[in-house]
């Protein structure tokens, strides 16, 4: 996919980039604006923040795989005071109008090697509306965020706050104390991938103003000691924020700030499960069902059967999951009925039980009493280890049988083995792809009490004794989450079977 860099004024920004986005595929576009009235009064205006606004909101909604990027320290050239940015971007395209002029752009298109020009018909410029203020500028500005997964309402934040900062930003982006909270939080990106991010972006937009980006662990972040700072940037939804901001500085001793309040961007037509601003939370509920990470070959493992590890913590649905995987084709062994099968009297596993821990654990029907044997094992690691040692390779080479068994009688492509034990007992080795189904740890008690009628203090003890949602996610291809509806799960369920045949038929 191409890079694409447009240059065009104000009133045609939109349909510029719907023109070139209609010819190119493109995964990148970054776009100069330029217009008359700036080259002659070299000072920002709320209508280019207005307009800044329009254009990330409305390409998120057209093309909401485009990552857009706004050019702004030449807008900022009556800021700053310098000559233009040197020209630095690595593109594939670049778009202008038959009237623009600039020594640097023709002299790269003359010289840069495979570099695709596409020249358009200029549109008239319309006057800018003479009541529009310019904008306060401010040597240092501040704002904060969790910034995962950088979309048009971060880029709109970070924007407004460079048109009106002229020496330093500083950005707060939250850490792993204060992303708990957040839904799907599991899936946020790591602090320092989200301020690397945040860096390359003001970099890449306006090099003009010294960049700081730090990790923050409270809503107050640098605000509460740095006395340099002139204004916060809060979105509507967090100026309630901005407020307790400015009653901490006061009470000590520090300058309150102008508060910048930018407003939401829609998103447009969402599912009923999804929030309807432009939200982090919006893209990773769209990650579930997608692949997070590309499988990786494996010694040994036949390419047929394919096998999915189908994992996740107690009522997580990946039963429900499992069982709808089934409806669509593939085939499904459930490890807890393998690993029933094999207490059974005459069973080898029968025997090493007994052989452990002793004939009292055999009831008198002659079968393994799991009652009694968990009793045992559950009060004792070593023991429950022991069990597990004799339990696990039995339970996985039985679970490999019976999806070779699958393949190989009923035709089956792919074969899903559901095992809650995946991932402490290190299974994934003997699997194509690990897909593994969350929920909410909250959820997770809700259910568990309901189904098994335990009091909040039991439910969340075992849900403490296995592996947390992060480790899950830790080695998943493909992640699910049934928090929500059936007809939501299904879709995601629906979205990694259609990914995952594409995908062998490639």
């Amino acid at each position: 996919m191409a890079t694409g860099f447009l240059i065009t004024n104000l009133t045609g920004a939109l349909k510029r980039i719907n023109e070139v986005v209609n010819k190119h595929v493109l995964k990148t576009l970054y776009i100069q604006i330029y217009t008359k009235q700036l080259q002659s009064s070299g000072n920002v205006h709320q209508g280019i923040s207005n307009k800044i606004f329009d254009v990330y909101s409305s390409t998120s909604k057209m093309y909401p795989n485009l990552d857009v990027r706004i050019i702004l320290h030449e807008l900022k050239k009556g800021i700053h005071k310098k000559k233009g940015a040197k020209f630095n971007y690595d593109v594939d395209i670049i778009i202008l109008p038959k009237s623009y002029q600039s020594p640097e752009i023709a002299s790269l298109i003359k010289t840069k090697k495979n570099l695709a020009v596409m020249i358009l018909e200029d549109y008239e410029e319309t006057e800018d509306d003479k009541n529009d203020p310019d904008l306060k500028i401010y040597e240092n500005v501040v704002l904060g965020g969790t910034f995962d997964r950088l979309h048009a309402g971060h880029k709109i934040l970070l924007s407004q706050a460079l048109l009106q900062c002229s020496k330093r930003l500083t950005v707060g982006v939250t850490d792993i104390n204060m992303i708990r909270t957040k839904i799907l939080w599991e899936l946020i990106e790591p602090c320092e991938k989200r301020i690397e991010k945040v860096k390359t972006f003001i970099h890449e937009v306006d090099n003009t103003v010294q960049c700081h980006v730090v990790a923050i662990s409270d809503m107050y972040g640098p605000t509460k000691s740095d006395e340099c700072l002139n204004m916060l940037v809060v979105s509507a939804e967090t100026e309630k924020s901005g407020h307790k901001v400015n009653e901490y500085r006061k009470e000590h001793g520090l300058n309150e700030l102008d508060l910048c309040t930018i407003s939401i961007a829609d998103e447009g037509t969402v599912r009923h499960e999804e929030e309807t601003k432009i939200s982090s939370s919006n893209i990773r509920r769209r990650l579930l069902g997608t692949r997070l990470r590309e499988p990786q070959k494996k010694p040994g493992l036949a390419d047929r059967p394919y096998i999915i590890g189908l994992t996740g913590g107690i009522c997580s649905g990946k039963s429900n999951i499992g069982q709808y995987l089934k409806s669509l084709g593939a085939g499904l062994v459930d490890c807890d009925k393998v690993g029933h099968d094999l207490y059974k009297s005459g069973s080898p596993a029968f025997s090493e039980i007994v052989a452990e821990f002793g004939v009292e654990v055999v009831g008198k029907d002659k079968e393994i009493d799991r009652k009694k044997l968990g009793e045992i094992v559950f009060s004792d690691p070593t023991k429950l280890q022991k069990l597990n040692g004799i339990m696990w390779p039995k339970i996985i080479n039985s679970a490999l049988d019976e999806c070779n068994r699958l393949h190989r009688e009923t035709k089956v492509e792919i074969v899903v083995i559901e095992a809650a034990v995946l991932l402490r007992a290190h299974w994934e080795k003997y699997v194509h792809e690990v897909w593994t189904a969350i929920i909410s740890p909250e959820e997770a008690v809700m259910r568990l009490m309901k189904r098994n009628n335990l009091n909040e203090d039991q439910a969340r003890a075992r849900i403490q004794s296995q592996p947390t949602n992060t480790e899950q996610i830790a080695i998943a291809n493909v992640v699910f989450c049934s928090q929500w509806s059936n007809e939501y799960t299904q879709k995601q369920v629906e979205r990694a079977w259609t990914t995952l045949n594409e995908s062998l038929k490639a």
